[in-house]
């Protein structure tokens, strides 16, 4: 066997075969899948078997191996061995490989992988998810499977399919979170993690708009318990009363650093984070008092610019989990009442779009009780859980939080729907109401039927699972 270089005359045949072999996920789009043709880090071949074309392979030169995108044997030729000589091939020329395949959950899978173990490649325990081919798709849960040895630094390898081979640009993300006031805001920075392991997100900073003088060491001590790099944190910019349901527990129980630590003001961290990026995107599931004090900022060392013009010119949009838009319902949302004054600033101020997620909107997405089950309080997020009052009763907890930064850097996707164009108003009372105009740039979220809020309760307890599952293979 020889490998043939393919050319565009012979994209089309290539293609169609690609469509009969792979489905929709698993693939690039037409128009796409001819222009990467002209990509220098990429390279198709015909399998060539005297003198006949038996099928095809299509490889990326990574920075130290070869990633191995697509394998195919025409059906005709198949069950005659084409499959390992090509595999032989492929090795004697570029020595390591990098392959994909499915989670054994059925048989074809389970063999699948029994074939590439067979030709010398090896599992990596490393909760991979294969960045989706097109904007509106969805990750894919896979295995990576390396030649001659198992991967030593399997995330790197991870981020850099997502860079060079399906170029999913990375969202700039910060959080400003209450982190102590409910365990949602748990939920929420482990999903953000999860997705910065996966290449989707690259997160800039973390900052906390609540008193509890525990919570920035808490955050801290939630990624170093993960083996994570510690993002900048910030402590509440202004005084704020003091909520707390699991910080002080967390790091009584998982904090290994011997050292103090010192926090930043959260306005110089998020001040900082925005000049360090292109456009990010501000979650903030708290008290808004962080973002009312940064929008009232002035310029200073960090940049010249004040407040309002380094979010108009760094930042793309902010979501915000806060209010409620049911007009039937009187009471005032949590993370309004905590700073009303705050929550008219950003509603009156905001030079970006503003996207709120009310609380009707996530009340019914329930979450964390796979955590739960599998591990107790043994890590700090299912502790948080574990602490917050009613949980363990009701076998998980509404996920507000989670849910407004699934959108921050997802989007709408299957599951969320964005109100037109509008304005919103706090009164005195922290009662929000929604206007709509042209004029505006505040959006509301609703979801696209009640019928999804357990598939984004499932996809939000898939990631935290994922999470920790790697974490106890590190240990």
């Amino acid at each position: 066997m020889i490998l043939e270089k393919i050319d565009l005359a012979d994209f089309d045949a290539i293609y169609a075969e690609m469509e009969q072999n792979f489905v929709l996920e698993e693939r690039r789009d037409k128009a796409h899948a001819r222009a990467v043709l002209e990509d220098p880090n990429y390279t198709a071949f015909h399998l060539v078997k005297d003198g006949i074309r038996v099928g095809f392979v299509t490889i990326w030169q990574l920075e130290k191996m070869v990633f191995v995108e697509h394998l195919v044997v025409y059906a005709a030729h198949r069950n005659g061995g084409h499959g390992s000589v090509a595999l032989r091939l492929l090795q004697q020329r570029f020595g390591a490989l990098l392959l994909e395949v499915e989670h054994p959950d059925n048989e074809m899978a389970a063999r699948r992988i029994g074939f590439y173990e067979r030709n010398g490649f090896h599992k990596n325990k490393y909760p991979y998810v294969q960045p989706p081919y097109r904007k509106e798709g969805i990750g894919v849960p896979l295995i990576l499977m390396s030649y001659p040895v198992p991967l030593s630094n399997p995330e790197r390898v991870a981020k850099e399919l997502q860079d060079r081979v399906y170029r999913v640009p990375r969202v700039e993300m910060i959080l400003d979170t209450d982190f102590g006031s409910d365990c949602d805001d748990a939920m929420a920075l482990a999903y953000l993690v999860d997705a910065e392991r996966r290449g989707a997100v690259c997160l800039k900073a973390v900052t906390h708009s609540n008193g509890c003088a525990e919570g920035p060491d808490a955050i801290r001590v939630f990624f170093e318990d993960l083996g994570e790099p510690v993002p900048p944190i910030g402590r509440a910019a202004r005084e704020l009363r003091a909520y707390d349901h699991y910080c002080k527990q967390i790091v009584e129980r998982f904090d290994k650093s011997e050292k103090k630590h010192s926090y930043e003001d959260a306005v110089k961290v998020l001040r900082r984070a925005l000049c360090e990026s292109r456009r990010a995107v501000i979650c903030a599931v708290g008290a808004m008092t962080n973002i009312a004090a940064l929008l009232e900022s002035e310029g200073d060392e960090i940049s010249p610019l004040d407040g309002v013009s380094l979010l108009r010119e760094r930042c793309e949009r902010l979501v915000l989990m806060a209010g409620i838009f049911d007009p039937d319902v009187e009471r005032t949302e949590w993370n309004i009442h905590l700073d009303i004054p705050a929550a008219q600033t950003v509603a009156e101020r905001s030079p970006v779009p503003v996207v709120w997620l009310p609380s009707e909107t996530g009340a019914g997405i329930m979450t964390g009780g796979p955590i739960l089950q599998k591990y107790g309080d043994g890590n700090p997020l299912a502790l948080a859980f574990t602490l917050f009052p009613g949980v363990i009763q009701r076998g998980g907890r509404s996920s507000w939080d989670p849910a407004t930064v699934l959108y921050g850097f997802e989007g709408c996707g299957a599951f969320l729907a964005e109100s037109p164009c509008g304005t919103v108003t706090v009164n005195e009372q922290g009662k929000t109401v929604f206007s709509q105009n042209g004029a505006g740039n505040h959006r509301i979220l609703t979801l696209k039927g009640r019928d999804v809020e357990e598939a984004i309760a499932a996809r939000i307890d898939q990631c935290a699972a994922r999470l920790y599952a790697y974490r106890k293979e590190k240990i």
